[in-house]
């Protein structure tokens, strides 16, 4: 579960470690980095937004290209946000994103809110009319997704839940550990769904666990086999209960 993990990237301080074919020394600016991403943005009295998991690579919206290993970086803006800010937020299109200060952002942020919430926002989380037309619904997230932030998902579908208890009959949220975006990653990666989902609409049948599998790296001549698990439907989670860590049948939802 990503958020039982609260690693402090400061306790790296100082530490040596092969990044890649890189050997580097963390900085206390990296660790003050990593920290501000893992947070998400806020301005001077609240959260904005989620921030990347701890496990979520950091090369897609946080990416830096420095001329050493720790001088003279320069951030490299992320293009799907890099085109919306300049589009249309700022609505030049020849903007620089990186001379955008914080105070800048921060207004960018409640602008884009204020303009096109109504029209693209995917927010409400009042499914009533979806519920009432007999809709039925999957959704499934990779908690290593390194472009779309896991708990956004996770903050939708909880608030979905409070405006109806019963979304689970019709309305199922599936977490997948180590996943990335649209991709498995070390994860395990969800090829039934809508073979579930028609299961679902069709005959009636929700899916209690949608199946997924995980390929390790191979780190020798041998090939790992597949690992296989029932992904758990939210708030359960995927939990081992023993035997072989390849095979579905040692884990539980719990």
């Amino acid at each position: 579960m990503p958020g039982l993990c609260k690693f402090d990237p400061n306790t790296l301080i100082g530490e040596t470690i092969q990044c890649i074919k890189i050997v580097t020394k963390i900085t206390p600016k990296a660790a003050k980095f990593v920290s501000l991403v893992w947070a998400g943005p806020s301005d001077s009295s609240e959260s904005l937004w989620y921030g990347l998991s701890h496990d979520a690579a950091l090369v897609y919206l946080a990416a830096t290209k420095c001329t050493s290993p720790s001088k003279s970086c320069k951030g490299i803006p992320f293009p799907v946000a890099e085109d919306w800010e300049n589009i249309f937020v700022s609505r030049n299109s020849s903007a620089e994103a990186l001379s955008v200060t914080h105070a800048e952002y921060t207004r960018h942020f409640r602008q884009s809110i204020n303009e096109f919430s109504s029209i693209i926002g995917t927010h409400d989380p009042d499914l009533t009319r979806f519920k009432q037309a007999g809709g039925k619904m999957i959704s499934w997230h990779g908690t290593k997704d390194q472009v779309i932030f896991y708990n956004g998902t996770e903050n939708y579908y909880r608030n979905a839940m409070e405006v109806d208890p019963n979304l689970h009959d019709y309305y199922r949220f599936f977490l997948a550990p180590g996943a990335e975006h649209c991709s498995p990653g070390i994860g395990f990666f969800l090829g039934s769904s809508f073979e579930a989902l028609v299961e679902w609409v069709k005959n009636g049948k929700a899916p209690d666990t949608l199946q997924a599998i995980a390929t390790p790296t191979a780190t020798g001549s041998a090939k790992p086999p597949l690992r296989t698990a029932g992904l758990c439907p939210f708030p359960e989670i995927l939990s081992y209960v023993g035997g072989d860590a390849s095979k579905a049948s040692s884990f539980t939802c719990k």
